[in-house]
């Protein structure tokens, strides 16, 4: 089958994954390149080369293994979830069943080959944020980065009821604040503007954070960290971009013109999210 690795982008040739027991093989239709995949193809996060990038995968179930024949079926329609293979036997997985906590799962794109399409990372990414962040329905939200996930965030914040407040310094960017039925109801040139009271970062910046601690303490800030979705959060994810129709923008680009993808991403005019169309 044909797939893009990373060692520099190349089309090549690779040998279909065999299926497991409890393994369900989908053929990709549809693969979204994600930051992560940037950083990745840079060098960072202890990637093993060469790799099949993308961890954010939609396609079609083409073999189901004997255990998951209950409830998987060739020809569903799936998205794929970054986490995969937790162990079962560590502490995160005997204190939770979250596989995000697994000490010794795969990580699709990163640690293991990979392939979804963007709500399967980003949308789920900041589905999970909202739940961490622990705000009531009817308190505004501040969403800093219009971007591929901050655009999706306004949508699902909007779903679920919070006033929503849109800040970025591209002008491209904050359209997309408004692009979308579900829109913010400020849009705020963070140049000109300044104003937040509780954070959830969902970016990795390249040389760390730094933060006044006396602002945390006198003001009581709240910043927490969130990692992906787990599957119950995705599922309820997905529920609500039916329900409420939300949309994500895209630029999509064939599977041959992967090798030009990091360009097309560095793009600061790029709006929204690129999408790899394996089937093209």
């Amino acid at each position: 089958m044909k797939a893009a690795q990373f060692a520099g982008y190349e089309i090549r040739e690779v040998s279909v994954p065999q299926t497991g027991d409890n393994d369900v093989l989908v053929k990709v239709g549809n693969a979204g390149f994600c930051h992560t995949d940037y950083q990745v193809w840079k060098g960072g996060n202890g990637s093993p080369y060469p790799i099949v990038p993308s961890h954010e995968p939609v396609g079609t179930v083409v073999a189901v293994g004997p255990a998951a024949q209950a409830k998987w079926k060739v020809d569903y329609r799936v998205g794929v979830i970054l986490f995969r293979h937790a162990c079962k036997t560590c502490i995160g997985c005997e204190t939770t069943e979250d596989i995000r906590y697994c000490a010794n799962r795969d990580m699709a794109g990163l640690t293991a080959d990979g392939a979804r399409s963007p709500l399967m990372c980003a949308g789920a990414t900041v589905w999970a944020g909202l739940h961490e962040a622990k705000v009531e329905p009817s308190q505004p939200i501040g969403v800093i980065g219009i971007g591929g996930l901050g655009s999706l965030a306004v949508q699902l914040a909007k779903a679920v009821g919070h006033p929503v407040v849109a800040i970025d310094n591209r002008p491209e960017r904050r359209e997309l604040g408004t692009e979308f039925p579900l829109k913010a109801d400020l849009v705020v040139d963070s140049q000109d503007s300044e104003a937040i009271a509780k954070c959830v970062p969902l970016g990795v910046p390249t040389r760390g954070c730094q933060f006044n601690s006396f602002d945390l303490i006198f003001k009581t800030l709240t910043i927490k960290g969130s990692l992906a979705a787990n599957r119950i959060q995705t599922e309820e994810m997905s529920k609500t971009v039916a329900k409420f129709n939300i949309r994500s923008h895209v630029t999509t680009i064939p599977l041959g013109k992967v090798p030009d993808v990091t360009d097309l991403y560095m793009d600061p005019h790029l709006k929204g999210r690129l999408v790899m169309n394996i089937e093209s």
